[in-house]
C-alpha cells in the first residue's frame, strides 16, 4: 500500500469528515512512508503525521495484533516527558495518537499522530531550507541531547533518532519526536542505524552519531571539512558511533560536555609546508626511533609485553570506513611506522597538492588544531616512547589531556 492511500483516506474518506470540520487540514510533505499535515484550527496551526507500519507476516492476525498493541502502550512513554521542552509535544487521546487500519482493507496499517507544529530535519534537507552552518548543527545536537538526557535519567531509551524524528519548532527550538516503536526499531535496525540489536541509552548515543553524521554529510559542502575547525566534531561522531561500547560514550552527559566545550572559531586549515621541513621533521623521527630502540633498560618484560601485544580495534565505523584514531596506517597497532607514515601524507599534502578527505583528517590530525604536520606525528612517537616504559594509558587519552 503506497502511502498516498492513506493521504486520500484523510483527505477525502468519510472516517475523517468530523476530523477535517474540527482542521483545516492541507498536506505539507510526504515521502515513501511518511505524509505530514498541516493542521489549522482557531488560528492555532499543528502537525498532523501518517506513518505506515511494518510486519513480518501480515497473514498472522494475533502477532500483528499482539505488535500493535505494543506500539499503543509504547506511544503513552511520551505522556510522562510532556512538559520537556526538547521534546515535541504530542496530543493525547482516541483519535490522534493511535494505529489504524488502512480503510482499503489491505491489512496495512498505519499510526496517527498530532503534535505541536515543527518542520521535520529531513524536510528542510530535501528542500534546501536546513541553515547550512556549524552553529545551526550544534544546536541541534545539543536541543536533541538535552531531549536525550531528560528520558535517560528516568531510564527510558529513546531509539527513534533520525531526521524524520527531529523537528525544528515555531520556537527555533529543534525537539526529538516520539519515542521509538516494534516497526520503528525493526526498520532502523535493518538500515543499520541500530547496532547489534540492543536498545537501551548506549544504543541511543549510537544512534545519535549516525543521525548526526547522516545529516552533515547530506548537506551541501561538509560541515566537517577543515576549514570550517569541525574536526573535534567528527570526533564525537567517531566516539558516538564506535561499536565498541566500552569506547563509545558511557553517557549523554559526556556527550554535551563535549559538545557545548567545541569552539565556533575556525582553525587553520592545512596547507602547503616547504619539503625541507618534510626532512627535518623525518630526521627527527628517525633520531627518535633510535633512541627507543637503544634505551633497552628502561623496558621491563612486562612493559615489553603491553608494548608488542598492544592490538587496537579497527572496527570503527566512520562514513562507512574502518578507521580508529592514530592508527595511521591501518595495522592494528600504534607505533613509530604510523608517526613515519603520517609524514608521508604530510609531504604528498605540502609539496603535491594532495587533498586529504574528512576521514582521513579525523584520523591524522592528533592534536585537534586542524594541521597535519610534525607535532602529529611527535605525539604518536611520544605516546610510543611511554608505552614502552608500561604507561598505560589509552591512546585518545593522552592525546586529550595534551590537547585540552
Amino acid at each position: 500500500m503506497s502511502v498516498d492511500t492513506i493521504v486520500g483516506e484523510i483527505l477525502k474518506s468519510d472516517s475523517f469528515r468530523d476530523f477535517r470540520n474540527k482542521y483545516r487540514t492541507s498536506l505539507d510533505y510526504q515521502n515513501e512512508n511518511i505524509a505530514d499535515f498541516e493542521l489549522v484550527s482557531a488560528g492555532s496551526k499543528y502537525r498532523l503525521r501518517a506513518e505506515k507500519l511494518y510486519f513480518y507476516d501480515f497473514g498472522n492476525t494475533a502477532e500483528v495484533m499482539k505488535d500493535i498493541e505494543s506500539i499503543n502502550k509504547r506511544l503513552s512513554v511520551m505522556i510522562k516527558f510532556y512538559s520537556c521542552q526538547n521534546l515535541l509535544k504530542y496530543q493525547h487521546d482516541n483519535f490522534s495518537m493511535k494505529c489504524r487500519l488502512s480503510e482499503s482493507r489491505s491489512g496495512m496499517w498505519y499510526l496517527l499522530e498530532i503534535s505541536e507544529h515543527g518542520v521535520s530535519v529531513e524536510q528542510l534537507i530535501k528542500e534546501n531550507r536546513f541553515e547550512n552552518t556549524e552553529k545551526n548543527i550544534l544546536k541541534l545536537a545539543v536541543d536533541v541531547c538535552k531531549a536525550l538526557k531528560v528520558l535517560h535519567d528516568a531510564g527510558e531509551p529513546h531509539m527513534y533518532i533520525a531526521p524524520e524524528n527531529i523537528f525544528l519548532c515555531d520556537n527555533g527550538r529543534y525537539k526529538l519526536g516520539r519515542a521509538a516503536v516494534v516497526s520503528d526499531e525493526r526498520r532502523l535496525t535493518s538500515s543499520g542505524m541500530l547496532y547489534d540489536g540492543t536498545y537501551d541509552r548506549q544504543s541511543d548515543i549510537y544512534m545519535f552519531g549516525k543521525c548526526l553524521s547522516y545529516i552533515v554529510s547530506t548537506l551541501p559542502g561538509n560541515m566537517f571539512s577543515r576549514r570550517t575547525g569541525s574536526t573535534k566534531i567528527s570526533r564525537i561522531v567517531e566516539r558516538a558511533c564506535d561499536v565498541d561500547k566500552y569506547e563509545r560514550y558511557r553517557n549523554i552527559d559526556e556527550v554535551i560536555q563535549d559538545i557545548e566545550s567545541i569552539s565556533v572559531n575556525k582553525k587553520t586549515p592545512v596547507y602547503a609546508i616547504s619539503a625541507a621541513a618534510v626532512l627535518v621533521v623525518a630526521g627527527i623521527i628517525t633520531a627518535a626511533a633510535v633512541s627507543l630502540g637503544n634505551d633497552e633498560n628502561i623496558k621491563t618484560d612486562t612493559a615489553e609485553k603491553n608494548l608488542n601485544t598492544e592490538q587496537i580495534q579497527t572496527t570503527s565505523e566512520f562514513y562507512g570506513f574502518n578507521i580508529k584514531f592514530g592508527d595511521v596506517n591501518n595495522d592494528g597497532q600504534i607505533d613509530p611506522s604510523d608517526a613515519s607514515q603520517l609524514l608521508v601524507v604530510y609531504s604528498q599534502v605540502s609539496t603535491a597538492g594532495r587533498k586529504l578527505s574528512d576521514v582521513e583528517i579525523a584520523v591524522y590530525d592528533i592534536n585537534s588544531d586542524g594541521i597535519i604536520d610534525s607535532s602529529d606525528a611527535g605525539l604518536i612517537l611520544r605516546y610510543y616512547s611511554l608505552k614502552a616504559t608500561g604507561k598505560t594509558e589509552s591512546f585518545r587519552e593522552f592525546t586529550d589531556n595534551r590537547t585540552k
